[in-house]
């Protein structure tokens, strides 16, 4: 697995991600020599954007290659279309929501329940990405997992090339792991 070299909380991700794998930082220049089915992990903690537009396209391409995209936390949020944190961020748009500033933050051990994903996960966040089923009907997204809180907020997604997670997996005590694992090894 390959983490992006971007602002984040990175030391108890390495740890947590070297279970699964050999763990390499990497810089956005190195994106387009990933080899397909390579994981790129865009790491939590950073605002929930992507901090340059050309950072956008090489994972946008890297995608379309074939590569796996694994993104924590503020990095989930720049799967979707834009939010309220940063209107003049990069996204990826690969999904159909918006994030927004939660009303309450969400901070905490937090309960997911979806038939591919029921565990305690650890949660560190302002905002978040609100499931509106109405904004998926146009989507051209095949096989998509959704898990959302009781509140209609997304908490994790998972396409073949996509898992992106609200929560910090690395600090959920393993909750996580058997779902990373078994994404991991789909291909």
């Amino acid at each position: 697995m390959k983490i992006l070299k971007i602002p984040g909380n990175l030391g108890a991700l390495v740890k947590w991600a070297g279970q699964f794998s050999k763990v390499e930082f990497i810089n956005e220049s190195k994106i387009c020599s990933l080899a397909k089915n390579e994981i790129l992990c865009l790491p939590g903690g950073n605002i929930g954007s992507l901090p340059t537009k050309s950072l956008q396209i090489e994972i946008s391409n890297f995608l379309k290659d074939g590569g796996r995209l694994f993104a924590v936390c503020g990095a989930f949020q720049a799967l979707f279309s834009s939010n309220e944190e940063d209107d003049t961020g990069h996204y990826l748009s690969l999904f159909p929501s918006r994030g927004y500033r939660l009303k309450c933050p969400n901070i905490g051990f937090n309960k997911i329940e979806a038939s591919w994903c029921a565990i305690n996960a650890y949660f560190n966040c302002k905002y978040g990405v609100h499931y509106n089923k109405d904004d998926w009907v146009q989507s051209d997204v095949d096989h998509v997992n959704l898990a959302t809180d009781k509140l209609g907020n997304l908490q994790a997604i998972q396409t073949n090339s996509i898992l992106g997670v609200q929560f910090h997996p690395e600090l959920s005590f393993g909750n996580f792991d058997a779902v990373f694992e078994n994404w991991v090894l789909e291909r």
